[in-house]
């Protein structure tokens, strides 16, 4: 390109306002002298005539003249505005605020476009997603580039290898930018903007570029942009905070967690699952819950609002009839956010677990045994099938020389007394994460019990929560002295006792001839309490002993005290307490957020055998040996669902459950806590708010509440100032003709008048003959 041609290309800046190219502005004003020259050439050259008289001339006349050279003169100047307007319309004239002027490039333009691609940017309103506006936002400033100008995309989504880069530099060939928008969805995944803010800037500093600006996307979840400043850099891009938000007051449902008892489910015991809600919006006042496992449904709850206005809480209670890996999701639905309408679960299944009780009331008569009761609801299960609970029973002089190996639970039922080696062996195998369940009654010593099994010279205090202080009641006088008053339902083993339809525990209903009363002491809770009508006392008692747990009740497990054991609670609280008692807590490992790095074995090992990982959508992934850590581990977990591990040659080697992150569903916004800072306008408080709290030492940095005007914020300002310049266009030509017409009106239309043929007074003669200068 010649000199003169890249001159006329070039684009003036006039006084940080306006921009234009020289060139068609040059044109323009050519353009404007053509009605000049065509005015001119038109125009006569004045004449002298003599006349004898002037009494034809009137100074209505002259008047009359003189105000017609002024409408020509309009006239002209219409035409040549005409002229003028077109040639700087297309000049392409640009407009910029002083409060943007900062970010106006004076050449190329190299642009990221940063999208918010998190799990609540799929919340749809009016039939749109806020990705939706987001992306069509993000499309217009790509739109708005010129030949040469460069963009790029880079989704925020939390992803195990950071932010992803669809390009890894900013690119000139802007249909594959638009087609990359296009393709481009909400995840399931969370957000960061400290981590991809960063990367976003780092990418428009490598642009071949002489202005670089960084275009943020986003809801501005709170939880998505932490509360703390982002390292600057001198000589750092532009960026433009955009935020897409709801214009509607907010309204979702969805299911933030799954919880379970905290032992790990037995097959043959109910297993109790307890989902927690998001409600927000006040449209609703019960929603329907529902519960899947192993691709079935097992339930459906309705949740209704509550006269508090809080909304009751949802449990479901299931058994599972075979040991191994299940899976499950519950499902609530909602259109406004179905990101959050599962969530998935994953447990393993024990098939069977071996139980060892020390029986202190032995008896040839099979009701007289302290045991029948007990081992009969722990061994019960449906014809045909093999009991998940196993129980070995042994006398309590032969525990001493018991295998503990492969026992995860020993009852202590009315055992009388122990010896010393027998105490210190229950006492080491709680201490190293065994678990022991004691049943009080009438063949029991107080006196052994606070003397060896209690004590500031016992490991952790002993392994009883308190000292026996005495018996309540007489089982001889064969009268009801208590009954259970209160239970703790926020325990894990006795959750499921809260729901009414899965058994019954407090109440009139289960009553006691005769209890211990136990001074429980700190750490030690009380689970259950019977009331005597006058004292409420300890029941059933829990107390961490090393690594394990000891459980405590206060009567008997036999009808010798009580008629727990043939009332319809006592086979499923004697499993939910056993399940509890047997299994090890879940393993947490199960349970994951999408973009977690998932570890399949565990850390230190030894390199194991090649795995694979099937996602929710079929598809399989390989797992990757992690040397440093000596672990293998899934980066690729970032879709919500189900996982199965799987062998080299297809065996089934486990499962995990991947969920989006709980705070994707809560909705609340950055903008709504910043605008809070004093000062009358939002938008500049949201701003000042940005800069002082994340973006602290950028001061090219802005806020857009309004995602249409993105594009008008950065690059060259505002793209439309040329289409006001059409309308002055069209303005100017409907004037020009009304002008003309009512100028050639004026002068060619008027009516005759006739002269006045009076003769006037003879005036004196005049000393020439006068002389008039017409056209």
């Amino acid at each position: 390109m010649s000199p003169l041609m890249n001159l006329l290309a070039t684009r003036l800046n006039f006084l940080g306002l306006l921009s234009f190219q020289l060139g068609p502005a040059l044109a323009g004003l050519a353009a404007a002298m053509i009605p000049v020259v065509i005015h001119l050439s038109r125009s006569r050259r004045t004449k002298k005539m003599r006349f004898s008289t002037t009494r034809f001339f009137t100074e209505q006349f002259l008047r009359s003249y003189r105000m017609s050279r002024i409408r020509e003169v309009l006239l002209l100047l219409c035409r040549m505005a005409l002229f003028a307007l077109l040639g700087f319309a297309v000049a392409q004239p640009l407009l910029s605020s002083p409060a943007t002027g900062a970010f106006r490039p004076q050449g190329s333009r190299g642009v990221v476009l940063l999208l918010d691609d998190s799990a609540s940017m799929g919340y749809i309103e009016d039939g749109k997603t806020l990705f939706d506006r987001a992306r069509d936002a993000a499309k217009k400033v790509v739109e708005s580039l010129r030949p040469g100008d460069s963009a790029s995309v880079v989704l925020a989504g939390r992803r195990a290898d950071g932010p992803r880069e669809v390009f890894a530099r900013p690119t000139t060939r802007l249909d594959d930018v638009l087609q990359a928008l296009d393709a481009a969805k909400p995840s399931d995944l969370s957000a960061d903007l400290t981590e991809a803010i960063p990367v976003a800037e780092a990418q428009a500093r490598a642009a071949a570029a002489d202005g670089k600006e960084v275009y943020v996307f986003s809801d501005l979840q709170e939880s998505n942009w932490p509360d703390r400043p982002l390292e600057a850099e001198s000589g750092g891009p532009a960026l433009f905070v955009v935020q897409v938000r709801p214009q509607k007051p907010v309204s979702n449902l969805g299911v933030t967690a799954v919880q379970f008892t905290s032992a790990r489910p037995m097959a043959g015991a109910p297993f109790t699952i307890r989902p927690l809600l998001t409600i927000a919006g006040e449209s609703r006042d019960a929603v329907d819950v529902r519960l899947f496992v192993d691709g079935e449904k097992i339930g459906e709850q309705k949740v209704e609002k509550l006269q508090t206005g809080r909304w009751a809480a949802p449990r479901f209670h299931h058994t599972f009839t075979t040991g191994g890996w299940h899976s499950g999701y519950v499902e609530v639905e909602d259109e406004t956010l179905p990101a959050d309408n599962r969530r998935y679960f994953a447990v393993e299944v024990l098939q069977s677990v071996k139980v060892l009780a020390v029986d202190g009331g032995q008896s040839k008569v099979g009701r007289e045994d302290a045991l029948f009761f007990l081992q009969r609801a722990l061994t019960a299960s449906p014809e045909r099938q093999k009991s998940p609970v196993e129980v070995d029973v042994v006398p309590p002089d032969a525990f001493v020389d018991k295998d503990l190996n492969g026992y995860p639970l020993i009852v202590l039922a009315d055992v009388e007394s122990l010896s010393p080696k027998a105490v210190d062996k229950l006492e080491d195998y709680v201490a190293n994460g065994g678990s022991a369940f004691i049943f009080l009654g009438g063949r029991v010593d107080p006196a052994f019990y606070n003397e060896n099994l209690i004590g500031p010279g016992r490991r952790d205090g002993g392994l009883l929560p308190g000292p026996l202080v005495k018996r309540i009641g007489d089982p001889a006088e064969g009268k009801d002295i208590a009954f259970i008053s209160d239970v703790d339902y926020e325990h894990p083993a006795l959750g499921a006792f809260r729901d009414p339809g899965f058994a019954s525990l407090a109440g009139p209903s289960v009553t006691f001839k005769a209890l211990w009363q136990v001074d429980v002491k700190p750490p030690a809770s009380v689970l259950m309490k019977a009331s005597t009508g006058m004292i409420s006392v300890p029941l059933l008692c829990e107390k961490a002993v090393g690594k394990g747990r000891v459980m405590l009740y206060t009567s008997s497990c036999d009808r010798s005290w009580t008629n727990f054991p043939i009332r319809p609670a006592y086979l499923p609280w004697a499993r939910q307490l056993a399940a509890y008692l047997t299994q090890e807590p879940l393993n947490r490992d199960t349970f994951h957020l999408t973009g977690d790095v998932v570890q399949l074995t565990q850390a230190g090992a030894e390199a194991s055998t090649p795995l694979r990982v099937k996602k929710p959508d079929g598809q399989y992934t390989a797992a990757e040996w992690n040397e440093a850590a000596k672990v293998m581990e899934f980066a690729d977990a970032d879709r919500a669902g189900v996982y199965t591990v799987e062998t080299a040659d297809h065996r089934p080697a486990g499962m995990f459950a991947v969920n989006t992150e709980n705070y994707e569903s809560k909705l609340v916004y950055l903008d709504d806590q910043l605008a809070n800072n004093p000062g009358a306008d939002r938008r500049a408080k949201v701003e000042t708010g940005l800069k002082k709290s994340r973006l602290a030492n950028r001061p090219l940095s802005a806020f857009v509440d309004d995602p249409e005007q993105a594009s008008h914020t950065g690059g060259w300002g505002d793209a439309n100032v040329w289409v006001w310049i059409l309308l002055a266009v069209l303005a100017v030509a409907v004037a020009e003709p009304t002008l003309a017409n009512r100028i050639s009106a004026l002068l060619f239309s008027r009516p005759r008048i006739a002269p006045d043929t009076r003769v006037p007074p003879r005036a004196p003669e005049a000393s020439s003959t006068p002389e008039m200068s017409t056209r």
